[in-house]
């Protein structure tokens, strides 16, 4: 192409582009001189992370990766440019198809504390940061995100239980709205637990006493060092009366109510401290009184930050048969 031809159309793309209205820019034979201390680009326009020209005071090379006259690729890469041709230059994200999501390296967790951890990552192009976490693979309950436009992220996660497993993945999108998901990670908090906690739910109603029978799963081992607590519904006297915890090797411990004496939400066991291994189901039965609070859980499965716990029955006080009626416990 005469070099007189191709200036032209870089001049008639420009001039499109400072109108706002061109639909693509087309790129013929890049391997000729495209001499930008002669296009004097808009100041007005918006960086994109996409366009770039290595030194692009002398020669717009012609490594666009961009066969025939296919429209500008977003991926051109920009180095050294001079101060015609400033580094905040860009082409309006409209005139480009990107439909490339970004590329995910590094990702790694670091300055991991009992409560608090870093998790770090890279993308090829300018993206925003998110995390999604939890306590079980692939259930991640928890998320933290930012929306500045990086290539480099960097998320702190804090409140963290320690000694627990977190498991987590990244996600980046780009200005394009192109989203990415890495695989799963994991990292375990410093320290260790000495609570099996359910807390609270939202509604604990209906409430009754009875008893649960069902499974409890720690994610770690937990050391308890001497009590059961029931969460009662507010402006009443829920609690336990007995409680007994048990496996399949024959280990078990219980414990019992001593009426109303003293802090009466937590009854004592009758060997403490105990340790529930990490990993390993064990069953129990907690005989209630008054109104504790309940979660209702449809699936049966609660999650906590130190593991699942179930009911597999729950036979209240008139002698009714429920399903996925959780006790709200501490084990302390």
């Amino acid at each position: 192409m005469n070099i007189r031809v191709f200036i032209l159309i870089a001049l008639f793309a420009a001039l499109l582009l400072q109108a706002g209205t061109a639909d693509a820019i087309i790129v013929k034979n890049a391997s000729s001189v495209w001499n930008t201390t002669s296009e004097i680009m808009p100041e007005g326009i918006n960086a994109s992370p996409r366009i770039i020209a290595e030194y692009s005071n002398s020669i717009f090379r012609s490594d666009l990766e961009t066969p025939g006259d296919i429209t500008a690729s977003p991926r051109i890469i920009a180095k050294q440019s001079n101060s015609i041709w400033r580094t905040t230059f860009a082409f309006p994200i409209r005139l480009f198809n990107d439909t490339e999501s970004p590329v995910i390296t590094n990702v790694t967790s670091s300055n991991i504390t009992d409560n608090s951890a870093t998790i770090t990552w890279d993308t090829d192009e300018i993206a925003n940061s998110l995390v999604k976490y939890g306590t079980a693979s692939g259930i991640y309950t928890e998320a933290k995100d930012k929306s500045s436009l990086v290539k480099v992220h960097t998320i702190e996660l804090t409140g963290l239980s320690p000694g627990t497993r977190y498991y987590f993945v990244v996600n980046s999108a780009d200005q394009s709205g192109n989203l990415i998901e890495s695989s799963e990670y994991n990292f375990t908090t410093a320290g260790t637990s000495k609570v099996f906690d359910t807390n609270t739910p939202s509604n604990p109603y209906p409430s009754i006493s009875g008893t649960h029978n069902g499974t409890i799963t720690p994610n770690k081992t937990i050391t308890v060092s001497t009590t059961l607590y029931t969460y009662p519904c507010p402006g009443t006297g829920g609690h336990s009366e007995y409680i007994k915890i048990w496996n399949g090797s024959g280990w078990n411990v219980t414990a019992n109510w001593n009426g109303y004496e003293g802090d009466w939400h937590n009854i004592s066991f009758d060997t403490s401290p105990f340790t529930l291994e990490g990993r390993e189901t064990y069953n129990y039965s907690i005989r209630t009184g008054s109104y504790p609070q309940i979660h209702h859980d449809t699936d049966n499965n609660l999650s906590t930050p130190c593991g699942f716990i179930t009911c597999s029955e729950f036979i209240d006080a008139n002698g009714k048969r429920h399903s996925g009626w959780i006790p709200a416990i501490k084990l302390g």
